[in-house]
């Protein structure tokens, strides 16, 4: 009778080892979670903030582009008018 009280108290104890590393484990994985979260939403801003700036690269380059052929046109000569339609 004894042997089985002392069974029963070495198991609480066993089990309460157990369920303290795991408590541990867990703050350690919700700890890491919350990293991981915050490194995957700067990466997120990231992203954005470069697809912005490489949208906003591509408008400039279209409007040198009109600039340079705006430019270009003012250099040709103008075109004569027809004198007459045969």
């Amino acid at each position: 009778m004894w042997e089985k009280i002392f069974n029963g108290i070495r198991w609480l104890f066993t089990l309460q080892n157990t369920v303290e590393e795991h408590d541990h484990e867990l703050r350690e994985l919700r700890e890491g979670f919350k990293r991981n979260s915050a490194a995957i939403e700067e990466l997120r801003n990231d992203f954005n903030r470069l697809a912005d700036n490489e949208r906003h690269e591509r408008e400039k380059i279209c409007l040198r582009l009109e600039n340079a052929l705006l430019n270009f046109e003012r250099r040709l000569p103008p075109v004569p008018p027809k004198r007459g339609k045969r």
